[in-house]
This record gives structure tokens, C-alpha cells and sequence, in this order.
């Protein structure tokens, strides 16, 4: 797990200030004490003296900000810092389809394997019938209790998985498989990570151990696959996003939702997907397929140039990653990095295509 962050020459004229940066071009007006200004991060009210500041950011531009995949160790963010991006657990969700499916993913993913015990039981009696002087004792215990282990890995097979099999054909059909061909380049791609928290980096100091970032967040590597976990067991691909025992499964009638043991599902027409390219910080070895659009410093000073009082101040790579949001009314939310906003971007357009 990762905790990261998302991202100033000047020239004085009498109270006119205009800044210089690599992000943009920005103005300012004001004396010693108050400034009113504008520039790529938006507009803002600077007010303060005697070493006591404060500054407000009025608005901000609809460009992508840059955020840091981990914050320096100087911003010392916990848990409470950072608002919680993971929505709800499929416990809190009800089911929007036919819940049969669910019950039976509920009682496998809960059923309490036999089999180990049973072969340990199996195997201590034939130990102990083996020290006997009747010869027939252990043989019959191999041969009874051998067949019956296999059995028991036979039945026990059928409690631990839920079967789904689809019949598909027209505008579902079609669409099922040009959704599939698409997720392949999402299974293809290096990086993907799911935020699961994020917390607005404020204040000068803030801004100049981060990178000079504007806002932090918590990130863990997510899996993907074509493939259903064991515990479901179907005639067709599934699209599977999966972390920390946590998962979305796309079937063509519905998401299946995992949280640790439990299931649920949503239907397709209440998510609400978006992509947006994101600018983040590396503070790790970026993706071999991500794309670097600038650099930073660890430490910066406030006009964005490397602060010089830090010895150990490493020159960091920004990226553009694409920048997933998958939510539902009732709570459900997925965050997800990719580090390829084009694979990104199409996943968004073919879920928000799904025929009704």
C-alpha cells in the first residue's frame, strides 16, 4: 500500500506581481500584508504579518490538478486526515437483480471446508491401525477411507461454488463482447491502482513538501483478469477488477459486487462512470507504459523551484494517468488510477454504452 500526492520566476511592478511556472502564468495585485491574485491554481485572497499568513483559494481551474501518489514523511497523514473513497461494503447494498445468484455466492464464499480434517482423522486412524497386529485393520481403513476423502473433495467442490450459465444474443450480446475485448487492454496495462482515501493538501508548508502538490492520497495495486474467482463458476468471460478481498465482476445483466464473504450486485443503469486525466507525482518507479509530462522536486520552495535547504531533494516524475470514478446512488464507489488514460477512457465509454 501506498500513500501519495496528487500537483511557482516573478516579476514586481508597484503593487503588480506577475509569477512565472512551468504550470502557467499567474498575476497578482496587492501591498505588503494583502494580495489578490490568479493563476493555475486558481484565485486566492493572501493575507497576513509579523510571519502569520493566511491564504485562501477562492477558485480553481477545470484543469487536471496534480496529486502525489504518497506524501513526504514531514506532512505526517493518518487515517483521519484523509476523507475514505471506498463507499460502502456489499453488505450495505441490496441486491438489484435475481438474488439467487447472490445466496449462492454468500453460502459458498462462508462454507467451512471438511476435507482437511477429515484426511488429518483419516490419516491418524490408519497410524493407529498400523500398530495393530491385525493386518486387515489398516488396509481397511486405506481402502474405505480413501474413496470417501474423494468424495467428500467431490461433494465439498459443489458448496464452495455458484454456477451461472448465459444464453446471449442481440444489442447485449454484441455489446458483452466488444466490452470484453476492450477490459483485455485493462488487464494489459502495467499500473492500476484503486484510491482508497484522499486529503487536500492546504498552507505554504503543505505545498512545499509535497512536491508542490494539492492533494494526497492512499493508493494499493488492483488485479485484473478475464477470469471469475473460484468461487463462481460460468460459461463466459468475466471482467474482473479485484483487490484486498474486494472485487467487481461484469457480467453482461450486472456488476457482482465482493466485499470479503459477502456479495451483491447493482444494475448497469444505476452506475455512473467517468474518466478524467489525472496528473500525479511518483514517488515510486513509474509504470514502464505510463506517460511523464513533467518533473518536480520532493521539496519545493514557493515559486516551484527545488528548495536548497534539503540535501536529499530528488527530482520526481509527473505522470498522466487516467483517472476512474464508478459510483451508484446507494453507496457503491470505485476510484481507480490506470496508467494509460487512452485503455482508461475506453472502459468508461463501452460501461456507459451498455444497451438498456
Amino acid at each position: 500500500m501506498t500513500v501519495g500526492l496528487y500537483f511557482r520566476k516573478s516579476v514586481n511592478a508597484g503593487p503588480f506581481r506577475v509569477n512565472f511556472s512551468k504550470s502557467g502564468v499567474g498575476g497578482s495585485v496587492g501591498v505588503r500584508g494583502l494580495r489578490v491574485g490568479s493563476g493555475p491554481r486558481g484565485t486566492y485572497v493572501h493575507v497576513g504579518a509579523h510571519g502569520v499568513y493566511y491564504r485562501r483559494v477562492l477558485d480553481s481551474p477545470s484543469r487536471a490538478r496534480a496529486v502525489a501518489n504518497r506524501p513526504a514523511a514531514s506532512l505526517r497523514f493518518d487515517a483521519a486526515d484523509m476523507a475514505d473513497m471506498t463507499g460502502v461494503e456489499a453488505s450495505q447494498l441490496l441486491p438489484t437483480g435475481p438474488g439467487e445468484l447472490i445466496e449462492q455466492l454468500r453460502a459458498a464464499s462462508r462454507y467451512q471446508v471438511l476435507l482437511p480434517w477429515t484426511a488429518i482423522a483419516l490419516m491418524t486412524t490408519i497410524g493407529v491401525a498400523a500398530t495393530s497386529k491385525v493386518l486387515w485393520m489398516p488396509i481397511t481403513a486405506v481402502v474405505l477411507g480413501l474413496p470417501a476423502l474423494v468424495w467428500l473433495w467431490w461433494w465439498e467442490r459443489g458448496k464452495q461454488t455458484a454456477t451461472a450459465v448465459y444464453e446471449m444474443s442481440g444489442p447485449v450480446a454484441d455489446w458483452f463482447t466488444e466490452f470484453c475485448e476492450g477490459y483485455r487492454a485493462m488487464v494489459g496495462i502495467t499500473g492500476a491502482w484503486r484510491v482508497e482515501a484522499s486529503a487536500t493538501i492546504v498552507g505554504t508548508y503543505g505545498y512545499k513538501v509535497s512536491g508542490g502538490a494539492d492533494a494526497a492520497v492512499k493508493r494499493k495495486p488492483v488485479a485484473r483478469s478475464m477470469k471469475a474467482p473460484r468461487v463462481l463458476t460460468t460459461n463466459i468471460a468475466v471482467p474482473t477488477i479485484s483487490h484486498d478481498r474486494q472485487a467487481l465482476l461484469f457480467l453482461p445483466d450486472r456488476i457482482l459486487v465482493r466485499s470479503f464473504d459477502d456479495w451483491s450486485d447493482v444494475d448497469y443503469q444505476h452506475v455512473r462512470v467517468t474518466c478524467t486525466r489525472q496528473r500525479v507525482i511518483e514517488y515510486e518507479q513509474p509504470p514502464r507504459d505510463g506517460t511523464q509530462v513533467d518533473t518536480t522536486w520532493q521539496f519545493v520552495n514557493v515559486r516551484g523551484g527545488p528548495d536548497r535547504r534539503y540535501r536529499h531533494n530528488p527530482q520526481l516524475p509527473i505522470m498522466e494517468y487516467g483517472h476512474l470514478t464508478l459510483t451508484t446512488f446507494n453507496g457503491l464507489s470505485w476510484v481507480i488510477d490506470c496508467s494509460r488514460p487512452e485503455v482508461a477512457e475506453r472502459f468508461a465509454t463501452a460501461l456507459s454504452n451498455r444497451p438498456q
